[in-house]
């Protein structure tokens, strides 16, 4: 059986475990909403040939056949099950469909990567969390539900108790997922004798001038070296690359594609740029750093047209990236690169809002801790508690949450974009479009 939460104003059932998200129709809706109360098969076929006035035989195909995709998907009757109805608003709900997956870790915030998009590595002093405060948090974090902790930074491979870290992670039960820029790998290879469930890598350049240009210095091919000699030593955890769509890659991504096949990496995962926020310790932001950081990243007006104009499903490029995200090489799929693209348009025009601002399952199913302690529903909430004062920590989140919403922030959050691509796109039913 799965924990899922049913969102009846939008007739989606999302499962917190595979982060899937499955949409139904009218006759999809009527069936579940009976089948997960128990009502018996029967009468959920008789009551659909009435309601839609359908012969008893349509009705019991259509019925049997969506009871056998519900019970293959993991939904069973009086399973545990998350409802919010129409009426109900999603930011004063969270503590009641809250279900923690995957929490976002800063464990330390120094580095020793000078990337251009970044200030951790301007952070002189030693700041890290210490492994005995984390764990503790690591045991509510279970508790809460997760199911993996991605340790990052800064940069995870300067901690000098990362060790026990990692450690701490296993005990309590928790999948490791560790975000590096890899450059010192090669000194730290006894992360691949704790067998990692995932070492994801830091790279937005797919050559040494365009990793050079972003992460400032000429390591491309130290981190390629480093990471052939641990997926040697560790040949069960899943290596793959972190990359923000850039003006540099975004019509070039096939060659990333390339380089991961040729030295037997498992994937690209993408994301759009972030030019706005506080996160990656720029506590110094401003409008004029936000021109720097759009002019660094962002493709220029004119050069988005032109790609969206382009990139149409009978062009070559268009079946590269849709034959990527079929080898499971690309996180994104052809309609992700259009939606990224369109919210860059969106920044460059000074719209606030290219999408709908539409609930987003971030602040549902993850948490933030930053470097200095500060535990938040996502990279843009006010913080709820921190990790130096935990008895005090509100776990119900509502001053957080109601602070999120009345920031408006949401309105123009790259989470628009990155957290709709994490979550797959809806999952059809049989039947659900009868």
């Amino acid at each position: 059986m799965s924990d899922y939460f049913y969102n009846s104003s939008e007739n989606t059932i999302f499962f917190y475990e595979s982060l899937k998200t499955y949409q139904l129709n009218e006759i999809g809706i009527h069936v579940f909403e009976k089948y997960v109360k128990n009502v018996q098969i029967n009468e959920i076929i008789y009551s659909i040939a009435n309601e839609y006035e359908v012969d008893l035989a349509e009705a019991a195909q259509d019925v049997h056949a969506l009871v056998a995709e519900f019970k293959q998907i993991g939904i069973n009757p009086n399973v545990s099950i998350q409802n919010k109805s129409n009426k109900e608003d999603d930011f004063s709900l969270v503590s009641g469909c809250f279900h923690l997956h995957t929490p976002i870790v800063h464990i330390i915030q120094n580095c020793n990567s000078p990337c251009k998009m970044c200030d951790c590595w301007k952070t002189k002093e030693k700041n890290w969390h210490p492994a005995k405060e984390l764990k503790t948090f690591f045991k509510k974090a279970k508790q809460l539900g997760a199911i993996a902790i991605m340790v990052s930074g800064g940069e995870p491979l300067l901690h000098p108790e990362l060790r026990q870290i990692i450690t701490d992670l296993k005990e309590i039960g928790l999948r490791v997922m560790l975000n590096t820029n890899a450059l010192l790998l090669h000194k730290n290879l006894w992360i691949a004798d704790l067998n990692l469930e995932r070492l994801v890598v830091s790279m937005d350049g797919y050559n040494p001038e365009t990793y050079k240009s972003y992460r400032g210095l000429n390591g491309y091919q130290i981190v390629w070296d480093n990471l052939k000699l641990f997926q040697k030593k560790s040949p069960s955890t899943q290596i793959g690359i972190r990359t923000i769509l850039n003006k540099d890659n975004y019509d070039k991504m096939e060659l990333l594609f390339d380089a991961i096949e040729e030295n037997g990496m498992h994937g690209v995962g993408l994301s759009p740029a972030d030019v706005s926020s506080i996160s990656f310790s720029r506590n110094d932001i401003d409008k004029e750093k936000e021109k720097f950081l759009i002019s660094l990243l962002l493709p220029s007006e004119d050069q988005i047209n032109d790609f969206l104009q382009a990139f149409t499903a009978e062009s070559a490029y268009y079946k590269k990236i849709e034959a990527a995200a079929e080898k499971g090489l690309s996180s994104w799929k052809p309609y992700d690169f259009i939606r990224c693209m369109l919210f860059y348009l969106g920044i460059l025009k000074g719209e606030e809002a290219m999408f709908a601002n539409r609930p987003c399952f971030f602040p549902y199913t993850s948490l933030v801790l930053d470097y200095n302690g500060d535990l938040r529903n996502c990279f843009y909430s006010p913080a709820f508690g921190n990790l130096y004062n935990f008895e005090s920590i509100d776990w119900s989140f509502q001053n957080s949450m109601k602070g999120l919403k009345e920031s408006g922030k949401c309105k123009s959050c790259r989470g628009n974009v990155f957290c709709g691509a994490q979550i797959p796109q809806s999952a059809k039913i049989p039947y659900a479009d009868i």
